[in-house]
């Protein structure tokens, strides 16, 4: 019964009927010790009602005072994603959110602020490059320089070999060099 709604129907005794809609439950909360926490609420905040979903949402989200620090796209998707059928949005400036849902900043994770994205892009290609051979050493490279009619062997493409999760050859080539080098040598 987490994360759902249910409507009291009637109270007798130690015990109390639920309905939500489609079924009936009696519950024994003097009996039960898992039944002894009910939440009455008239309404559920959107971060409360995680994991469930409603017909109908009406959200409250701003800009101004203390609201303006959950403006954001994370904060309007959890208001916005838990209704079935229909949201309303109530907010007091209707350009200022938009524009803080559609200008957040993503949250970078611990790896971005130790070592950023291109600083690991560029380890990642010259570590990869490193272990590359020329095509000429290796038997599928000479294959492919006698299908391109480079008999020669001179190329800039390299070959790396797949690791232990790929099944497929890759062949690299640094940054700049095209298709027509690769052929012509």
């Amino acid at each position: 019964m987490a994360n759902s709604v249910w409507t009291v129907t009637a109270v007798s005794g130690d015990s109390v009927t639920l309905s939500d809609g489609q079924q009936t439950r009696v519950i024994r909360p003097g009996q039960e010790r898992a039944e002894q926490h009910i939440g009455l609420a008239y309404a559920i905040t959107a971060h409360g009602a995680q994991g469930a979903s409603e017909t109908f949402a009406i959200a409250l989200e701003g800009t101004e005072g203390n609201r303006k620090q959950m403006a954001g796209f994370e904060s309007a998707y959890v208001a916005l994603s838990r209704m079935k059928q229909h949201v309303q949005v109530y907010t007091d400036n209707r350009q200022g959110w938009t524009d803080a849902i559609n200008n957040a900043v993503q949250k970078g994770t611990a790896h971005d602020v130790l070592e950023p994205k291109s600083d690991r892009e560029v380890m990642n290609a010259e570590r990869l490059f490193s272990t590359a051979r020329e095509l000429r050493d290796v038997v599928a490279g000479r294959a492919v320089l006698r299908q391109a009619g480079l008999a020669g062997g001179d190329s800039p493409a390299r070959f790396i070999a797949p690791g232990a999760n790929i099944r497929s050859r890759m062949w690299h080539c640094r940054r700049g060099v095209t298709a027509s080098q690769l052929v012509s040598g």
